[in-house]
């Protein structure tokens, strides 16, 4: 039977080259005939329509001189069909400033009752590259009488070849365009916007989840049951989860990275909860936890107790992320579930918010929501789905539609907090470019010689997001420098994160690790983070230590004997407690000695001279310093110690510091 429906098909395809041959040219003819026994092609632009068969691939256009080609793979309409295809030179309206085209729009025309295809179509395009530097400057304008374009990002951009390629479920009319800097930046955050809610959102509702591991943790693992307790160990584990190792995991779709991150926030969290002065927990040391975390990680019973958390938690990120918010055919049934749709638009006519003719009209893309839905829940519960019962399968699949509403609901509910990150991210990204971080030439310390818009875009936002954790910010603020944040501890300028993203970059230049220790540094100067060697209550003062040291002289004869000399001399130090911890006014330190004229035949010295070295104490009451010829560093606040050596001469003492107290409540 399979034999004989392609004949009548051949029939039905010869029929249609006899008529038309005498408007074909005699090599598109026989390119035609050629390729008639694998799949129907139309040779040259044309507005006779071609039959769309519905067990063989169909390829429309695609010849020698046409600018388009459009890939149907079989199964893509269930119901007879068929399609013509046309170009022109002309766009049937001019898009809005910012979009510029790039070449013949492609004009598919689909003649059948079923609007939208059961599989997806590829279409490859030819577009003028000319004055095209990136990838990213290349889109697809779609085009609708009544919503006029609609532009996203193709699949594949080939500059070189001047070819781009999409992938679609309806046939419409499309154009190659470029976009301006300012278009693709808006494109940018659209998606970053949305993303940046979606990671928000999905961990807000994670919470309860990680709650109930963190909780398992103290209470399976520790055997802490005092409630006051457990309640403040998940408060400070959770108050980490937007910045911190549990969201990373989160993001990552990673049940075992969850697992292992939540343990190590939870003791991390037990181990700050132990060493605070009022915890009740006297039995539990800091050594205790270390032994608790090494030995929990191990325990197989109680991680697999976890990891029914983590994969719930994982399952909540992955299905909203994945499969709801960055589908590029998801987000256009979103537009049409939002808007309504009249005219064809995206294939679909539909009333807004009625669920029930979308998800009809969502064909092919219907049925892979229900097909990644029912994957996706069988693999996190280790199920065949080839043992379910044809019941159980719908059921599920059925969920996954439920689920997929839900989430556009929520999504229209939030629109005004999505539109509100983006305008904030739109700020942003002003002073990044202020700085000269978005320009793709040398004056960028981030441009390495190769990264387009995007991708710089890209680091900034990570940069951005590494300085919130580092800095334990949640709150972006654009007031002037001149007006004060209302809330010190949770909020940040944005002028500070691109000042910290630029000195990042113009040091990574020199190495990682100057990167690292300048923007550290810089973190300090603008208050964002405490120095750890910081003092707290301790004003700078003069501090003075005064002591002995024992000089050793060795003279090497030519006969290879020796005479070793050595003599005792008072020295005394005098420094700023704080050092240059307080700033380069009290970091000075000064060192008085005696110059001495030794005489090795009988060990004896003359002509004592006092003499003044300086140099730089580093400040504390563990500080160091070089000054002139010795070496010095306190201890504790209460003694330091002196040393010097060469090949003839070594130096060892130590002094008594006069006023110790200027160290007391140093901490």
């Amino acid at each position: 039977m399979k034999r004989n429906r392609q004949n009548i098909f051949l029939c039905f395809l010869v029929g249609s080259i006899i008529t038309l041959s005498c408007r074909l040219p005699l090599s598109a003819l026989k390119n035609l005939i050629e390729s008639g026994s694998q799949e129907t092609t139309l040779d040259v632009p044309s507005k006779a329509p071609i039959p769309i068969a519905v067990e063989q691939d169909t390829t429309l256009g695609g010849l020698e001189g046409e600018p388009a080609r459009v890939q149907i793979p079989a199964g893509a309409f269930m119901t007879d069909a068929s399609a013509s295809i046309s170009y022109s030179d002309t766009l049937p309206a001019l898009p809005e400033e910012g979009w510029v085209g790039l070449g013949a729009t492609l004009s598919v025309e689909l003649e059948s009752e079923q609007t939208r295809s059961d599989q997806p179509m590829q279409v490859r395009m030819e577009f003028d590259a000319t004055g095209i530097e990136e990838p990213g400057e290349v889109f697809v304008g779609y085009f609708n009488e009544q919503h006029g374009w609609y532009f996203f990002e193709p699949d594949s951009v080939d500059l070189d070849q001047g070819v781009l390629t999409f992938t679609t479920f309806h046939f419409s009319l499309n154009a190659p365009f470029s976009a301006d800097e300012a278009k693709r930046i808006d494109k940018y955050l659209d998606k970053k916007a949305t993303e940046t809610f979606v990671k928000e959102n999905s961990l807000g509702k994670s919470q309860g989840e990680v709650e109930a591991m963190v909780k398992t943790i103290l209470e399976q693992g520790v055997g802490i049951n005092d409630n006051r307790v457990v309640e403040i160990i998940i408060k400070g584990v959770v108050e980490q989860m937007p910045l911190g190792n549990i969201a990373v995991a989160i993001y990552d779709h990673d049940s075992e990275e969850l697992t292992q991150a939540t343990l190590e926030e939870t003791f991390k969290a037990l181990g700050n909860y132990v060493a605070s002065d009022d915890n009740l927990l006297k039995e539990i040391t800091s050594d205790k936890v270390k032994i608790f975390a090494n030995s929990l990680s191990h325990n197989a019973m109680l991680v697999f107790d976890l990891n029914k958390f983590a994969n719930r938690v994982v399952e909540l990120s992955n299905e909203v992320i994945t499969n709801v918010w960055f589908n590029p055919e998801i987000e256009k049934a979103f537009q049409v579930y939002k808007n309504g749709a009249e005219g064809g638009w995206f294939g679909y006519s539909v009333d807004a918010r009625d669920w029930d003719q979308l998800s009809v009209q969502m064909r092919g893309i219907f049925a892979k929501v229900q097909s990644d839905y029912l994957s996706s829940y069988c693999s996190r519960r280790g199920i065949n789905p080839d043992q379910l019962s044809e019941d159980e399968r719908n059921t599920i699949a059925h969920n996954g539609m439920e689920a997929l509403k839900a989430k556009f609901d929520e999504r229209l509910s939030n629109q005004e907090k999505i539109d509100e990150i983006k305008a904030k991210q739109e700020q942003l990204i002003e002073l990044f470019a202020n700085q000269q971080l978005l320009i793709r030439e040398s004056v960028n310390p981030m441009y390495a010689g190769n990264e387009d818009l995007e991708t710089l875009m890209n680091r900034l936002f990570l940069m951005t997001e590494k300085i919130m954790r580092d800095t334990g910010r949640s709150e972006i603020i654009f007031h002037s420098f001149d007006e004060n944040i209302d809330r010190p501890g949770t909020q940040i300028y944005g002028q500070q994160i691109a000042n910290l993203v630029r000195t990042w970059y113009i040091n990574r230049e020199i190495s990682p690790e100057q990167a690292e220790k300048a923007y550290h540094q810089a973190l300090i100067d603008m208050g964002l983070i405490e120095d750890e060697n910081l003092i707290h209550g301790v004003e700078p003062q003069k501090v003075t230590c005064t002591g002995d040291y024992v000089s050793t002289f060795t003279e090497v004869y030519e006969d290879e004997s020796t005479r070793v000399c050595s003599f005792t001399m008072p020295f005394s130090i005098e420094f700023w407690n704080v050092g240059a911890l307080g700033g380069a006014e009290y970091s000075g330190a000064s060192l008085t000695w005696s110059f001495v004229n030794f005489k090795y035949a009988d060990c004896s010295i003359d002509n004592l001279e006092e003499r003044v070295s300086t140099g730089e104490f580093s400040g504390g009451p563990n500080g160091h310093a070089t000054i002139g010829w010795a070496n010095f560093s306190l201890n504790s606040g209460v003694t330091a110690s002196v040393s010097y050596s060469d090949e003839d001469e070594y130096v060892s003492g130590s002094c008594t510091i006069l006023n110790p107290s200027a160290f007391s409540g140093w901490k």
